[in-house]
């Protein structure tokens, strides 16, 4: 059995559930991601409360990794939300090895540009949309473990936010560029702009250009 066989029987142990009628596929790739954000998440808190025998935040970490969860989920309930407004219909979505996922009974460069637009950009902006009201909350509570557990999910869904929006073959931000750019270019140009614009952005990545922290980041920490 070589890799891809493998990742393939991964994906294959879950079951099918419906959330806000959409259907979910969730996997051992789920757990597997709730296992990485609480472990990620522990750490995150430990640090901030300057007490590394982070034993104590075993819960918090895998809260904050299922509100995450839950995050994830609204990122891609958002495009399929929005999808419907416009005319789509959800027929698949989950967590696999690559990342969160919804597929449309169409294409969504088949559909009018504006609408590509519209329903790729809906799951960054929910993202941005989770990040700021758990600022809020941030904001108004006390330093405390609770706090921070908040914190860590802002910072994560603002992350989730910029990260989607990256002009990268098969994220959200290079579908945002092709509804932008299809009334004026055809497809093969429209191709290698995303080509070249993945090429960058993912030399960005590597140079930890996605590991300086913004000003955003700054103020939830400092709060």
């Amino acid at each position: 059995m070589n890799l891809s066989e493998l990742m393939g029987v991964i994906q294959g142990l879950g079951a099918r559930i419906n959330i806000l009628g959409i259907p979910f596929y969730v996997s051992l790739w789920t757990v597997a991601l709730l296992v990485v954000f609480a472990l990620d998440a522990k750490k995150y808190i430990a640090r901030q409360t300057q007490m590394y025998s982070s034993n104590n935040f075993v819960v918090a970490g895998i809260t904050a990794s299922f509100a995450i969860l839950a995050s994830v989920m609204l990122h891609e309930a958002s495009h399929s939300i929005v999808g419907w407004f416009c005319g789509l219909t959800t027929t698949n979505g989950g967590v696999s090895w690559w990342g969160a996922y919804v597929e449309f009974n169409k294409a969504l460069n088949s559909v009018s540009p504006m609408y590509e637009v519209l329903v790729s950009v809906a799951g960054p902006i929910a993202n941005f949309a989770l990040a700021g009201i758990a600022s809020l909350a941030v904001a108004t509570l006390g330093e405390s473990t609770l706090e921070n557990t908040i914190q860590y999910t802002a910072h994560i869904n603002y992350r989730l936010g910029v990260l989607n929006l990256l002009p990268v073959m098969g994220l959200d931000g290079s579908k945002v560029l092709d509804g932008v750019l299809r009334p004026f270019l055809g497809s093969q140009a429209i191709a290698v702009i995303i080509f070249v614009t993945t090429f960058f952005s993912i030399k960005w990545f590597l140079n930890d250009g996605f590991k300086k922290k913004t000003r955003f980041e700054y103020f939830l920490e400092s709060a």
